[in-house]
């Protein structure tokens, strides 16, 4: 075999090896981020699940209001994680 063929025989290789490197640090890379998004996902829930139970026994106007708050900000975290979490699965 010439030198050039080998060369690039060689510059081949190194090309795929890169690919399947790269290949198996991102599935890492979005295993990891799922662990993380799931873990975010199961906080949001306990939040919701705390606010709810907060504002079940509060007779107070002002603190009424400042839960209903913190439920609308805790849900849309809720449904952004699954957004998320969606789009890394659908990838």
């Amino acid at each position: 075999m010439s030198i050039s063929l080998l060369n690039s025989l060689s510059t081949s290789a190194k090309k795929q090896s890169f690919a399947q490197q790269k290949k198996n640090s991102d599935s890492h890379t979005n295993e990891n981020l799922n662990s993380y998004l799931l873990e975010d996902i199961n906080t949001a829930k306990q939040d919701i699940e705390t606010i709810l139970l907060h504002l079940d026994y509060q007779t107070d106007p002002d603190l009424i209001d400042s839960y209903s708050y913190q439920l609308k900000g805790a849900y849309m975290r809720y449904k952004f994680l699954l957004r998320q979490i969606q789009q890394t699965t659908n990838c």
